[in-house]
């Protein structure tokens, strides 16, 4: 079809120019939303007892806390430089490559033994992080704001589709009564999301997105550099990660040793609470939640230093239009930011 002349040119639709236009509907509504869906989808579940409709109450129930955090950060892209779809890319592609990835690594090289949760949190660290810098690498804005909003979009990913297997391992390991604890367990990672991966992966994001947009010439596109900070953030939240996974076993292990019983790491901690008194049921549950809590806080505490570095960062307007001359866009049209 052609225009008449003197007629304005047609726009052509393109992905990247909707997604511009997208809107967050409040973090708020998304959490409220999801939660009554979620829940109209157990009550019915529970009602029919119809398997059928187990899959939504594992996906809605798995995906309401990362979804919101998320939409939370559509709020607050102003002034990034990054589009909605950088947020969908990295919460579903590179949740999705980093689960996968991490997946594979810890089937065929890491065995069995009280070290291995800390093994896991280096895998599963590095691999989400390798998957940021793949889904990034188009990004040309790249300091410490874009990797805290990057990193917990993938991290939220990769706790989403983590949690949906979790969910269902719970499903069919538990075939009595399998409704209950699959809730329970959506209800338990649920209200952890954020302090889990979203903010480990953030924590990562922040160091390396700074270490790679540090000491460049100007008009120079950014490269990833691993420098002795973003190592030793790699490690920190690995350490974190493991302690975090470690933690009930750990807990169950004071829990024996002040009550006067002997510890073997190696035996699985689901058989020390089989076996455990009232007490050490207790004394268990204190020591696991009090751990939890002092890693979120020291991980925390590190993302609000991170926050301070990066309300400090406030990128030139002829530096990104340089940035984005590299990217092969026009520097005179920057893309629009969501408000």
């Amino acid at each position: 079809m052609t225009s008449e002349p003197g007629s304005p040119a047609p726009r052509r639709f393109s992905l990247q120019s909707a997604s511009l236009r997208l809107r967050s509907p409040g973090w708020e509504r998304t959490l409220l939303v999801g939660a009554a869906l979620w829940l109209g989808a157990v009550v019915t579940t529970a009602m029919t007892r119809d398997i059928v409709l187990v899959p939504s109450v594992i996906l809605l129930g798995s995906f309401l806390a990362p979804v919101t955090i998320a939409a939370y950060e559509l709020e607050h892209l102003q002034g990034s430089h990054l589009s909605a779809l950088d947020i969908v890319r990295a919460f579903v592609v590179g949740g999705v490559i980093g689960m996968l990835a991490a997946a594979l690594i810890e089937t065929y090289l890491l065995g069995t033994g009280p070290l291995k949760y800390f093994g896991v949190g280096l895998v599963e660290e590095g691999t989400k992080a390798i998957a940021l810098m793949v889904v990034a690498r188009h990004v040309a804005t790249r300091n410490t704001r874009t990797g805290l909003l990057l990193g917990a979009a993938l991290g939220c990913g990769f706790a989403a589709f983590e949690s949906a297997g979790y969910a269902f391992n719970v499903l069919i390991s538990n075939a009595q009564a399998p409704l209950e604890p699959m809730l329970e367990t959506q209800l338990l990672r649920g209200v952890l999301t954020p302090f889990g991966h979203a903010l480990w992966t953030a924590i990562l994001g922040a160091v390396l997105f700074q270490a790679a947009g540090r000491n460049r010439r100007p008009g120079e596109f950014p490269h990833w550099r691993i420098t002795f900070p973003v190592i030793g953030t790699y490690l920190l939240v690995s350490v974190l990660h493991g302690l975090w996974d470690s933690m009930q076993g750990i807990a169950m292990g004071l829990a024996l040793v002040l009550t006067g019983n002997q510890w073997n790491p190696s035996i699985p901690v689901s058989t020390y609470l089989a076996q455990a008194t009232n007490l050490q049921a207790h004394l268990t549950a204190l020591f696991d939640w009090t751990g939890l809590v002092i890693i979120s806080a020291v991980a925390l505490f590190v993302l609000h230093l991170l926050r301070r570095k990066a309300q400090a960062e406030v990128p030139h307007p002829r530096e990104h239009g340089r940035a984005s001359a590299v990217c092969g866009h026009s520097p005179t049209h920057t893309r629009p930011h969501l408000r």
